[in-house]
């Protein structure tokens, strides 16, 4: 629990949550220690919010970032004003269970960061899957190649942000 506070300090709040998350896994995660260590960081205006955010996102289903690319569009996201979204939330479905990058579940939007490992004819097959999986539950999905990412990054805000705005509008 003290190596977590102490990362609170220096990473990105979206970052706290993949250890949180697997302290949970393990059975590490001890709440009272992690509520007594914490409230030493309410002098330390990042430590603390950065912890509170990131326990606000494990118990709201999400389980961590996984690449450097969902990290640079959460974090663009967030700096765009946007509502923020759950990471790689595991979702049951009737075609299986799958893990989604960056999830809204009160808009119904959902985004997938696709590395080159998308290209295989495994993962074109578990895609399409998720995809069909995902329209069943009425869920808008984006797909966004890694590369649109890091070298547009403001494309994919302005779609997230239309996709944002039309549901909104649906209600």
């Amino acid at each position: 629990m003290r190596t977590i506070v102490d990362m609170a300090e220096l990473v990105d709040p979206y970052e706290l949550i993949g250890p949180l998350h697997q302290a949970g896994r393990r059975s590490l995660l001890r709440t009272r220690q992690l509520d007594i260590l914490r409230r030493r960081l309410r002098n330390r205006r990042h430590g603390y919010a950065a912890l509170r955010f990131a326990l606000g996102q494990l118990h709201a289903g999400s389980t961590g970032i996984l690449s450097h690319a969902e990290l640079v569009l959460a974090q663009a996201i967030r700096d765009s004003g946007l509502p923020l979204p759950l990471v790689n939330v595991v979702m049951h479905t009737e075609r299986g269970r799958f893990k989604i990058d960056l999830y809204w579940p009160d808009l119904g939007i959902a985004i997938e960061v696709d590395d080159f490992g998308h290209d295989l004819l495994a993962m074109r097959h578990l895609d399409a899957t998720r995809n069909e999986a995902l329209g069943d539950l009425d869920i808008d999905l984006l797909r966004v190649p890694n590369e649109l990412v890091f070298q547009a990054i403001e494309v994919v805000i302005a779609e997230i942000a239309a996709m944002c705005a039309r549901a909104a509008r649906r209600g």
